[in-house]
Order: C-alpha cells, then sequence, then structure tokens
C-alpha cells in the first residue's frame, strides 16, 4: 500500500488531474490531520483549506530519504494548521466556536466554557503524550527532558544561534540522517562542514539534538513552542 502511494505522489507532482484525485482520495486523512489539532468543528472547516494546500505542498516537497510520505505529509498539515492558530493568537483574533443550532442566535456561556475547558483538556493531554513519547527518543541519546531544561541556552542570542545550527543541519540529509541514526553530534564533521563553534557545539549539543529530533519528528505541538525566528528563517 505504501509502495502504491509513493508512485501516486511521485506521479501527482507532474500531473494536476493525479493531485487532484490524491487529494480526492486523502481527503479523510487531510481532516483527521486539522482535527487532531484543533477541536472546534466550524474552525476545522476554516483551516480545511490550508490543510489541503499544506498536503499538495507536501506531494511537491516529499524527499523519500526522509520517511515514509504519510508521515511527512501528516506532520506537514498539523504544523500548517498550527502556525494559522498561532497567527490568530497573536492577531487577537478569537477561535470560532461550535456551530449553533438552528433558531439559536449564540452559545450559552456555560457552553462556551465548557467547550473550550475541552479544548485546553485535550490540549494538554496530547501535548503530554508528545513530551512522553520525544522523553523516549532523547533517551537514546543519554539525557531525558528534565536533563534538557537545565541545559537550554539561557540567553536569547545563544538561543538563536543553536537554533540556526539546528536548521543548517536539518537541511543537510547526510548529517541530519547520522543524527537521527547514531544519537549525537558529529561535531568534527559539523565545523569542517560550517566551520560553526566547537565550544556552542559541545555545551549545547543536548539542546541541538532535542530540536532536531522534534523538528523531525511528529509532534505539532511541541512543534508549536519553537521560536518563530526558526520558523520564519529561510
Amino acid at each position: 500500500m505504501e509502495n502504491n502511494l509513493e508512485l501516486m505522489v511521485k506521479n501527482a507532482c507532474g500531473d494536476k488531474k493525479a493531485l487532484n484525485e490524491l487529494l480526492r482520495m486523502y481527503t479523510p486523512f487531510i481532516k483527521k490531520c486539522v482535527s487532531s489539532v484543533c477541536f472546534s468543528p466550524e474552525k476545522c472547516q476554516d483551516y480545511f483549506t490550508e490543510a489541503m494546500l499544506a498536503f499538495s505542498s507536501s506531494v511537491y516537497q516529499y524527499n523519500p530519504e526522509k520517511g515514509t510520505f504519510i508521515n511527512y505529509a501528516e506532520r506537514a498539515v498539523k504544523n500548517r494548521i498550527i502556525d494559522c492558530m498561532r497567527r490568530e493568537n497573536r492577531s487577537g483574533k478569537n477561535a470560532p466556536v461550535l456551530s449553533l443550532n438552528e433558531g439559536q442566535s449564540e452559545l450559552s456561556f456555560e457552553s462556551q466554557t465548557s467547550f473550550e475547558l475541552y479544548s485546553r483538556e485535550e490540549e494538554e493531554k496530547n501535548l503530554r503524550m508528545e513530551i512522553t513519547s520525544v522523553n523516549e527518543e532523547f533517551s537514546l541519546c543519554g539525557f531525558d527532558w528534565k536533563a534538557l531544561q537545565k541545559s537550554c541556552p539561557k540567553h536569547r542570542r545563544t538561543r538563536i544561534l543553536c537554533l540556526k545550527i539546528a536548521r543548517l543541519l536539518l537541511k543537510n540529509d547526510s548529517l541530519r540522517i547520522e543524527i537521527i541514526q547514531k544519537r549525537q553530534l558529529p561535531v568534527k564533521k559539523i565545523i569542517s562542514e560550517f566551520a560553526v563553534s566547537e565550544k556552542i557545539l559541545e555545551k549545547y549539543r543536548r539542546y541541538i539534538i532535542a530540536l532536531i529530533i522534534i523538528l523531525s519528528g511528529d509532534y505539532p505541538y511541541l512543534n508549536s513552542f519553537i521560536p518563530m525566528e526558526f520558523l520564519e528563517a529561510e
């Protein structure tokens, strides 16, 4: 099944009709991705177009070396929706609430509050699940979430520098794959390739590895905490 999907993705890159058919077939999957990070049915509908665009972009940007297409597309759709939600939060817009019943002018205060509490609980539950999952990956690298928090850079300038290093490594397929497989930073190779500070690499290796793991994995909620300087620095 996966091989068939990979072939369909390849064909869709140069054939608009094939792309439309792929979008049609995977519409339920796209809707599921949206609903997993957005808990308002009305809001999910608002974000559906963005989700379709993210899925389409995944078709063109997909690299088989990055894993299966389905995982890659799921991560791209979720990240796109989370980015939209964050932009709305920053602009002060309120997220739409549940669709109103016919003849009902507005949701009661109790209903809206209950829905907001439910959404918050779901988000917190999903975030806890992601932390538990990523902590298992961290343990393979010799540290855990608590140790990572203690070794994070305290100064903003240093954090941004580490983020830029992580960005460079993510864009270098051979180094990225080596880091994910061996669970450690190839310091000498990185210095040779990018001429970055050995002191920074040694002191903040855990932080840099953690960024790479989070951004390479299926962690949409943890992704939303990555500073915008990283996400927007293209």
